[in-house]
């Protein structure tokens, strides 16, 4: 591996890792090759560790199309959501269709309810693991409504603008 590279060693292997999950997500190199531009050969050593492989990665528009069909079929898109992780974001789906402002609203009436049972549960700046896990899917689903709530606001000031 390159010693110019932006992230160390590890990060390019988990790359490549991450990359092999989305394959066997897929159902593996064989399913995956008909619905990107790349054969099963060239997918393997995109995924392999071996010294030979060590700078061959899936490109751009290879991973675009399979996480595209991951998220199609209801799986995470997991090499886009280990790319915005390591650049310090979370990948967050964005909304079937429109969210109508009134929706919206009891959303935010969820979210607020949330936030005040965060608070509750770490105001003594402990946490077991169980209540981290439930406090995180809560976490998820309000940061879904949120971006639910951006497109009903964003659609909402289209209408009023007459945007297409």
């Amino acid at each position: 591996m390159q010693d110019n590279r932006r992230h160390p060693p590890r990060f390019y292997r988990a790359l490549k890792t991450v990359f092999a999950a989305a394959l066997g997500e897929y159902g593996g190199s064989a399913a995956a090759e008909a619905i990107v531009r790349t054969g099963r050969q060239t997918l393997d050593k995109c995924t392999s560790l071996r010294p030979e492989n060590a700078e061959r990665f899936a490109t751009l528009d290879v991973v675009a199309d399979l996480d595209t069909a991951l998220a199609e079929s209801g799986a995470r898109p997991v090499v886009s959501e280990y790319l915005a992780a390591i650049s310090g974001y979370v990948l967050v789906p964005a909304p079937a269709g429109t969210t109508p402002l009134a929706e919206a609203v009891t959303s935010l009436r969820r979210a607020g309810a949330f936030i005040e049972d965060a608070a509750r549960a770490l105001q003594d700046g402990q946490i077991d693991a169980a209540e981290r896990v439930r406090l995180r899917a809560r976490a998820c689903a309000c940061s879904e409504q949120f971006v639910a709530l951006i497109a009903a606001l964003d659609s909402a000031a289209a209408d009023a603008e007459g945007a297409p």
